[in-house]
């Protein structure tokens, strides 16, 4: 199977915010693979892609399930339409290796193509049906454990990856699941649900599917029907009010994006908890960890990413040959989204691009083209950051009337298909008449970044006749990229700035702008909508400047107890088996920071503490920051982190952990690497619990130039706001055209 799609997975969420998961800025920083492993395994084993076209391979499954936690056991009787498969090609299909089937002989035969080694979790079966069209009942039990199933677990997951129900090769599923549980026990699935005798719950879903999940669990249920799509929430204690936000926010964003892209593509939407720190997205429900789904922002951050991978991903299905666009286009239309509601869109593509900065070097940068899934923070960088500014640029390039267009185009007419970037290019073509070639090709085919800078920026002219003479240049390495740059100009007597897009095709390029007054400043790019490479200056310093770096120094602090010894030589043991480049000294076992190499500073009693205070010192706002902290009333067990520059080197960062606990550094290891956006944090316990966070103000850009008399600094004009997508949006910019 081709098709593949990330979800949040295994962690606890930390900076904002991500076939499973993403991102979000609730990051993983171990993905659950599940269906990852799917896919190399059918790799492995042969399996056929699918060509998601008009008469796709669909295979029915009626399925009698009895699943019996406190047995341990799981019993299945499938009766299988193969009237849509490929009978040219044979029956082929895959189970658990634990698992043997049983078929009637009149029905036809069935033998195993492949013996199971150590390691390998399905098996392939060859099937023999005798029926015209062909039709089987395959029957086959086995015991949890042997599927990789705990029974004791307060929740049970059977996906493909367990390899529970008989998958055949090149086709997608419907199916029918009668699903018979001891009593208290409650099973989720795709599709529709209703209620059978003997307490049996029916799962139906008509539409193919990639997959077809079976979650249960000893749950309370609560429901809203009044609207055309269901929506429900599956919680292991009783807890309605929760439930109650839930139900109201599934409402609320569902239909946000049915106003923007079409009907959502299923009877329901569910969000379902799980007894572990997961975020899988399934078609028509999401499973959460018990932790993620109680954090109070998740609701409003995250679970909207989670809604609208039923339209991208589990609605259109992905075509990864050409690279996985699906979490790029629902990070861009729920995360960034829902920050440009906030009146924040600016900054997170600005941190956006820092962790591209911070993350991605020369040598670790691929194409998107490649992106199939997220494993750690280059990948992210890439698939996510990457691809969604690409989104955010084709969109300024179209206008958000015509690219909104083009989404539900795209949407129309791939839904329950395959698609690739190629067809989502064509859509847009279609709904605006661009030829978008280009475009797609030069952000999914190329590695790196562009990197802008001002060469020159002069003033002519006088009495009300005046031109802005700006010179911009590409300096990175290569080829010039092909680039509409905002640009910005603060003119005298004039609150509001005039704004301009500068076609560039050159590594240099000379515009002259004529102007209504006299020109005090420019700002290129000033709200980041360039897919661009920072300069350090545009960025304060965070702990992913530190985390990003390729070898990082962690420096141990000697004047401590052995017991806190030991608690931060655990911090820095997991650091470098996390950060391969990263290396760990005593502070004894050095003279002096290195210059050109980015610092962890552990413990106050550090005897370099007092130098990063020196450069902590001279950042604006330290004061309030203490001062907040103090008044947080947290001076009982609390940690404090800090991220700071060195003097002089706005690319080199220097992170300090100070703690009156050494007993939250375990917690602290485990969850810093997830708050890499922000520059100081305020942590209480041993847990311990964030209660505090946020952003130094950068220090400045090269990318501002002032040019009033004498180059006095002035202030930047404020900038015209477009409104979040899906609204009409005020025209903000013209473009410039010098021959």
């Amino acid at each position: 199977m081709k098709s593949l799609r990330m979800q949040w997975g295994d962690q606890l969420p930390g900076s904002s915010q991500g076939w499973y998961k993403h991102r979000m800025n609730v990051r993983p920083t171990t993905m659950p693979f599940i269906r990852c492993l799917l896919l190399v395994a059918f790799a492995l084993l042969g399996r056929s892609a699918i060509a998601m076209e008009k008469g796709v391979a669909v295979v029915g499954h009626d399925m009698k399930v009895t699943l019996d936690p406190e047995a341990g056991r799981l019993s299945v009787r499938d009766t299988l339409d193969l009237s849509g498969a490929n009978a040219e090609a044979g029956f082929a299909l895959y189970l658990h290796c634990a698992l043997t089937p049983q078929m009637d002989p009149r029905e036809g035969g069935i033998e195993a193509e492949s013996e199971c080694r150590d390691g390998e979790r399905l098996r392939r079966f060859r099937l023999f049906p005798r029926a015209a069209p062909p039709g089987v009942t395959l029957s086959y039990e086995a015991r949890l454990d042997s599927l990789g199933i705990d029974p004791e677990a307060e929740v049970l997951h059977l996906s493909g990856a367990n390899g529970w129900y008989a998958s055949v090769e090149g086709a997608l599923s419907t199916f029918r699941l009668a699903v018979r549980m001891p009593p208290g026990w409650v099973s989720v699935s795709q599709g529709e649900n209703s209620e059978m005798a003997g307490g049996t719950v029916s799962w139906r879903e008509d539409k193919p599917q990639e997959d077809i999940h079976l979650v249960a669990g000893r749950y309370h249920v609560y429901e809203d029907t009044s609207g055309d799509v269901t929506v429900q929430v599956y919680l292991l204690q009783p807890e309605p009010e929760l439930a109650q936000r839930y139900l109201d926010a599934s409402r609320r964003y569902i239909g946000r994006y049915e106003r923007l892209l079409g009907d959502y593509p299923y009877a329901k939407f569910a969000l379902v908890e799980n007894d572990r720190p997961t975020g899988y997205g399934m078609p028509s429900f999401t499973l959460l960890g018990s932790r993620v789904l109680r954090l109070p922002f998740i609701i409003d951050s995250s679970y909207p990413h989670e809604i609208l991978h039923d339209w991208w991903g589990n609605g259109v299905y992905v075509d990864i040959t050409q690279g996985n666009w699906s979490e790029a286009l629902t990070t861009y239309l729920a995360d960034h989204l829902q920050k440009e509601i906030q009146g924040r869109g600016a900054q997170y593509r600005r941190d956006t691009l820092g962790r591209y900065a911070d993350y991605v070097s020369a040598g670790e940068d691929f194409p998107l083209s490649a992106f199939v899934s997220r494993h750690n923070d280059e990948t992210q960088a890439v698939g996510y950051g990457k691809g969604m500014m690409m989104f955010h640029m084709l969109r300024r390039r179209l206008g958000d009337g015509p690219f909104v267009e083009g989404l539900r185009r795209f949407y129309r007419d791939q839904a329950l298909k395959e698609a690739s970037y190629n067809d989502l290019r064509r859509a847009m073509e279609s709904a605006t008449g661009a030829d978008l070639v280009s475009f797609f090709t030069q952000w999914l085919t190329r590695t790196g970044a562009p990197i802008l800078t001002i060469e020159d920026a002069g003033v002519q002219g006088q009495d009300g006749e005046w031109m802005l003479d700006l010179t911009l240049k590409q300096a990175q390495e290569g080829p010039a990229y092909e680039l509409r740059v905002p640009v910005a100009v603060t003119v005298e007597g004039d609150d509001l700035a005039q704004e301009f897009v500068v076609d560039m095709k050159e590594k240099k390029r000379r515009v002259e702008i004529a102007l209504p007054a006299r020109p005090l400043r420019v700002d290129v790019d000033p709200d980041f909508d360039l897919f661009r490479r920072l300069d350090p200056r545009e960025l304060p310093p965070t702990l992913g400047q530190v985390f990003g770096a390729d070898k990082p120094l962690i420096v141990l602090p000697s004047s401590v107890s052995a017991g806190a010894a030991r608690e931060y030589g655990a911090l820095a043991a997991a650091w470098r088996r996390r950060y391969p480049g990263a290396e760990a000294v005593s502070d004894r076992e050095i003279d002096a920071l290195p210059e050109d190499r980015s610092v962890w500073l552990l413990g106050r009693e550090n005897r370099f503490t007092a130098e990063f205070d020196r450069w902590v010192g001279e950042r604006d706002g330290l004061d309030d920051v203490l001062r907040a902290a103090s008044a947080a009333g947290r001076v009982g067990n609390a940690s404090l982190v800090l991220a700071a520059c060195r003097p002089h080197r706005p690319d080199v960062a220097v992170g300090m952990i100070a703690v009156d606990d050494t007993a939250a550094l375990a917690g602290l290891a485990r969850k810093l690497p997830h708050y890499g956006a922000y520059g100081y944090l305020l942590f209480e316990g041993s847990e311990p619990r964030n209660v505090m966070k946020g952003q130094w103000p950068s220090t400045g850009s090269p990318l501002a130039v002032d040019l009033g008399p004498g180059n006095d600094e002035v202030a930047a004009a404020r900038r015209a706001v477009p409104r979040p997508l899906g609204e009409p949006v005020p025209v903000r910019a013209k473009a410039i055209s010098v021959k």
